[in-house]
């Protein structure tokens, strides 16, 4: 793939690349960031995609492991900032406002990411399945659980009708 394809096939996705960046680490900068080094990554190991037609898929796997090395290494600067928030040295940054983006964010990545790649970005469950390393059964089975994790905690957050029967929720 030469530097004209690369850059054009980027560019067409980039605000779906932001958007992934942020779904996994909520901050602005941070999702910059992962993009930047998530293209020369690619751009560097672009000579082991070996079907240009799966180039998305290829690079929003390169995203998501570049988004989960960066969590790992910010590890400590999280923990920091949790204590400072708990002390009330700092407000909350970069959160959502309303109560089903916060709920979103609240699902371990496991389920959040799945849920956010389907239904905002709209890649198949087989696609995400790919980016993920996960079968499509795996995603389908993700999508399900936190459909009913989300529905139990706007239920129980009154902000939406409550839905379930026969008394309970799984969660």
């Amino acid at each position: 793939m030469n530097e004209d394809r690369f850059l054009e096939a980027v560019m067409g996705m980039r605000g779906k690349l932001y958007h992934v960046a942020m779904a996994i680490l909520w901050n602005e900068q941070d999702a910059a960031d992962a993009v930047q080094e998530a293209m020369l990554k690619a751009w560097k190991h672009r000579s082991g995609l070996r079907d240009e037609g799966a180039f998305e898929v290829w690079f929003m796997r390169i995203l998501v492991n570049q988004c989960r090395d960066h969590q790992r290494r910010q590890i400590r600067n999280r923990v920091l900032l949790q204590e400072m928030q708990r002390e009330g040295r700092v407000e909350r940054v970069d959160a959502p406002n309303t109560e089903l983006f916060e709920a979103i964010h609240a699902l371990p990545d496991r389920l959040r990411l799945p849920v956010l790649l389907y239904y905002f970005d709209g890649y198949s469950q087989k696609e995400i399945g790919r980016i993920l390393g996960a079968t499509a059964e795996q995603v389908k089975a993700r999508i399900r659980q936190a459909r009913e994790r989300l529905r139990a905690a706007l239920d129980e957050d009154g902000a939406g009708p409550a839905r379930r029967k026969g008394g309970g929720a799984n969660g």
